[in-house]
Parts: structure tokens; C-alpha cells; sequence
């Protein structure tokens, strides 16, 4: 059988939708948040809708946790490696000045939802048709919204790229993020 016809274990199903409902209410707070203080009318008019549609998200996910005595829901809603460390950056940016927006904009939108997205797509293809129904359905639907919020929020942070400066400071934040996340991965496997 090919890994699409066997499907995920309930276990790493379980942790996956987990850690989805983790990113997913982190997304809610970090957008909903910046959609008040960023200092750019367009910016802040533009991440509320995206906010709540990370909270509906976190909700599917985390009706999709199984109810199985051994598994304990508050142990399946935590970050990936690296994800903690990325959001953590982004909840500590100071929305003042356009380099504050261009950062996180470049987190949110060059480097978390990208990232979401391929493990998304590689999680759907490791499901199982027959079994794993709703959990496939709720990957599309979050899947649909993500693309079009992905390709929205690259379009702002596009606008806000006009000299040198700040597609300089786009660059490095996106070099340190990916730094972060190879930091954490590589201390997860050497603490395993």
C-alpha cells in the first residue's frame, strides 16, 4: 500500500490537527493584533478578515481532535518546532514605523503561511480517502482560504517594498526566521 492508501495513525493525525489548531489560534492573535496598531490604514483594514478566518480554522481542528482517553486534547495543541520561535519573534515586533510592518508582514506572509500550506499539502496526501473524510475536508477548506490570504498578504508587503531599505529589511527578516526554524528543528532531533 502506498502511504495515501494507508493514511495517517490516529496518534499523528491527532498531533498534526493539533498543531494546526496551535498555529491557527497564534495566527488569530498576531493578525487581530496587528490589524489594530499597524500604521498603515491599508494594512490594519486588510488582516481582520484573515484573523477570523484563522479562528473558524483553530475551531475545525480543534473539533477534529479525538476524543480517546489516550489522548489528552491539551497535549496535542502545541506548536511545531520552530513555530514557536517564529510566532514568538513576530508577538515581540513593535508595530511602530513601515520596517515593523514589512517584518511581520514577511513573517506572516513569506514564511509562516508557506510553510502551513506544505505541511498541509503533505499531511493531505498521506490520508486515507476512506477514513479520513473530514479531516481532508477540513484541509481544503482551510487550504482555500490560506492561498487567497497568501497571495493577499505578499501583495501588501509587496507595496510596502519601494527603496532599497526595506527590501533589504524584508530579506533579513526572512533569513533570520528561516535561521530560527533551522535552529529549532536541529535542536528537536538532537533532543530526540
Amino acid at each position: 500500500m502506498t502511504g495515501s492508501q494507508q493514511g495517517c495513525s490516529l496518534e499523528a493525525s491527532a498531533r498534526r490537527a493539533g498543531a494546526e489548531a496551535w498555529l491557527e489560534q497564534r495566527l488569530f492573535e498576531l493578525l487581530g493584533r496587528w490589524s489594530a496598531v499597524a500604521p498603515h490604514a491599508q494594512v490594519r483594514a486588510e488582516l481582520g478578515p484573515p484573523a477570523r478566518h484563522h479562528a473558524w480554522h483553530a475551531e475545525l481542528w480543534l473539533d477534529l481532535l479525538p476524543a480517546v482517553p489516550h489522548l489528552d486534547p491539551d497535549e496535542l495543541v502545541v506548536p511545531e518546532p520552530g513555530m514557536a520561535a517564529v510566532v514568538a519573534r513576530l508577538e515581540g515586533l513593535d508595530a511602530a514605523g513601515d520596517r515593523a510592518t514589512v517584518r511581520f508582514l514577511v513573517g506572516a506572509y513569506r514564511v509562516l503561511l508557506p510553510r502551513k500550506l506544505a505541511a498541509a499539502a503533505a499531511w493531505g496526501r498521506r490520508l486515507a480517502p476512506a477514513t479520513d473524510g473530514p479531516t481532508r475536508r477540513a484541509l481544503e477548506l482551510v487550504r482555500r482560504d490560506e492561498l487567497e490570504e497568501w497571495q493577499s498578504g505578499e501583495a501588501r508587503l509587496q507595496a510596502l517594498l519601494t527603496d532599497a531599505a526595506s527590501v533589504e529589511a524584508a530579506a533579513a527578516e526572512q533569513a533570520a526566521l528561516e535561521r530560527a526554524l533551522l535552529d529549532a528543528r536541529s535542536a528537536g532531533r538532537a533532543g530526540s
